[in-house]
Protein backbone atom coordinates (compact mmCIF):
# COMPACT_ATOMS: atom_id res chain seq x y z
CA UNK A 1 0.00 0.00 0.00
CA UNK A 2 1.33 3.38 -0.97
CA UNK A 3 0.14 6.92 -0.35
CA UNK A 4 -2.28 6.96 -3.28
CA UNK A 5 -2.65 3.30 -4.27
CA UNK A 6 -3.35 -0.17 -2.91
CA UNK A 7 -3.63 -3.58 -4.49
CA UNK A 8 -5.09 -7.05 -4.31
CA UNK A 9 -3.78 -10.37 -5.52
CA UNK A 10 -6.21 -13.01 -6.76
CA UNK A 11 -5.24 -16.66 -7.08
CA UNK A 12 -7.50 -19.02 -8.98
CA UNK A 13 -7.08 -22.67 -8.04
CA UNK A 14 -8.73 -25.95 -8.91
CA UNK A 15 -10.93 -26.81 -5.92
CA UNK A 16 -10.13 -30.51 -5.86
CA UNK A 17 -6.38 -30.51 -6.55
CA UNK A 18 -5.60 -27.00 -5.24
CA UNK A 19 -3.40 -26.50 -8.32
CA UNK A 20 -3.01 -22.82 -9.17
CA UNK A 21 -4.60 -22.04 -12.54
CA UNK A 22 -4.18 -18.26 -12.74
CA UNK A 23 -2.91 -15.28 -10.77
CA UNK A 24 -3.95 -11.65 -11.06
CA UNK A 25 -2.69 -8.52 -9.37
CA UNK A 26 -4.93 -5.45 -9.36
CA UNK A 27 -3.75 -1.99 -8.31
CA UNK A 28 -6.26 0.71 -7.43
CA UNK A 29 -5.17 4.35 -7.54
CA UNK A 30 -7.15 7.00 -5.68
CA UNK A 31 -7.97 10.04 -7.84
CA UNK A 32 -9.77 13.32 -7.31
CA UNK A 33 -13.11 13.14 -9.15
CA UNK A 34 -12.81 16.71 -10.39
CA UNK A 35 -9.17 16.89 -11.52
CA UNK A 36 -8.38 13.18 -12.03
CA UNK A 37 -5.11 13.78 -10.19
CA UNK A 38 -3.81 11.21 -7.71
CA UNK A 39 -4.95 11.86 -4.15
CA UNK A 40 -4.02 10.22 -0.82
CA UNK A 41 -5.98 7.22 0.37
CA UNK A 42 -8.53 8.51 2.92
CA UNK A 43 -7.67 7.62 6.52
CA UNK A 44 -10.92 5.64 6.99
CA UNK A 45 -10.17 3.45 3.94
CA UNK A 46 -6.50 2.99 4.84
CA UNK A 47 -7.55 1.80 8.31
CA UNK A 48 -10.06 -0.69 6.85
CA UNK A 49 -7.50 -2.05 4.41
CA UNK A 50 -4.82 -2.40 7.08
CA UNK A 51 -7.14 -4.21 9.51
CA UNK A 52 -8.91 -6.45 6.98
CA UNK A 53 -8.53 -10.20 7.38
CA UNK A 54 -5.70 -11.24 5.06
CA UNK A 55 -6.18 -13.81 2.35
CA UNK A 56 -9.94 -14.37 2.47
CA UNK A 57 -11.14 -17.45 0.61
CA UNK A 58 -14.01 -16.78 -1.76
CA UNK A 59 -15.46 -19.97 -3.23
CA UNK A 60 -17.00 -19.32 -6.65
CA UNK A 61 -17.01 -23.02 -7.59
CA UNK A 62 -20.35 -23.77 -5.96
CA UNK A 63 -18.68 -26.50 -3.92
CA UNK A 64 -19.41 -26.54 -0.21
CA UNK A 65 -16.20 -27.18 1.70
Amino acid sequence: MGNTSYGFEVLITDFTSQIQIAKSTVTYVMVDTQTYQKTPIPDWLRERLLTATPFPLINHAGVLA
